[in-house]
């Protein structure tokens, strides 16, 4: 189904007007099937997290903003002593899970399939547990109680300021030397559903303009690679590596708020990889 990113905003106004979340859910998994995934191999973007993370023998791991299949945390709990998956709404589907842990059994010789009847089993056969909604900022998570965290897709749904808030609560509840895994998708994610767009044509707006487009239950904060170096470098973490990759041509016209002069401004994807220093 290819719908125009105005008509999809539109659509997404709507939701935020009435809090209708579970239509939403309801149209991805019935109508567009978009939560409905096949796994064919393994997801790079898994793999790497599991590189940067290496060093840790059997790491805790708590993730904010895992979704609703929970493909890429059944891959990881080969390799993990627990994860913690929080997210600010529920959102995670059982029926998907199951379809993701049935298909990755069947590629991964390490992961036997359960079928799991509700989320207690999540935790029960792949050390999983799943809190929602949850508030990551103000939480009663022990401090230094995570070796840790890995973030795919999530960060450019969440206003500046909140990360700031999350990262500095992330500080409190890693270990000394522990590590954050991040991925990041700086692009136009309305160009998914509609290929007149360009990856990044979002940056022709400022954001008094894109704020008619730009709703909650669709947020994207339009940061790009240089806005979230200067905001790990501010908050004292530890670069240990960073890279920006798939660059994507640029609009005609881009909104002055960006530094065109920065060469990650055509970049589509970042990862990270920071240690907490305390």
């Amino acid at each position: 189904m290819n719908i125009n990113w105005k008509t999809k905003s539109f659509i997404f106004l709507l939701i935020d007007l009435f809090k209708i979340y579970k239509l939403l859910y309801f149209i991805q998994k019935y109508i567009t099937k978009k939560s409905i995934i096949e796994i064919h191999c393994l997801n790079p973007k898994w793999i790497t997290h599991q590189n940067n993370l290496s060093a840790l023998p059997s790491p805790k791991i708590i993730e904010f903003g895992a979704g609703k299949n929970l493909a890429q945390n059944i891959y990881l709990s080969q390799f993990a002593e627990s994860q913690l998956l929080v997210d600010i709404r529920s959102m995670l589907d059982i029926s998907l899970v199951n379809n993701s842990f049935n298909q990755l059994s069947k590629i991964c010789t390490n992961l036997k399939y359960h079928e799991l009847r509700n989320t207690d089993e999540l935790f029960k056969f792949l050390k999983i547990t799943y809190k929602a909604p949850f508030n990551l900022v103000n939480n009663t998570l022990e401090e230094n109680s995570f070796d840790a965290c890995i973030s795919t897709d999530t960060l450019e749904h969440i206003p500046l300021n909140e990360l700031k808030s999350i990262f500095q609560a992330m500080k409190r509840i890693l270990k000394p030397n522990g590590l954050i895994s991040a991925i990041v998708d700086y692009t136009d994610h309305y160009s998914y559903s509609d290929s007149s767009i360009g990856k990044l044509n979002f940056l022709q707006f400022d954001d008094n303009s894109f704020r008619k487009y730009n709703h909650s239950s669709h947020y994207q904060n339009r940061l790009r690679h240089y806005d979230y170096l200067s905001l790990f470098n501010d908050l004292g973490y530890e670069l240990l590596t960073c890279k920006y990759e798939n660059s994507a041509m640029l609009p005609e016209v881009i909104s002055n708020q960006f530094n065109k002069l920065d060469p990650s401004i055509t970049a589509t994807q970042g990862t990270f990889l920071l240690k907490n220093i305390k």
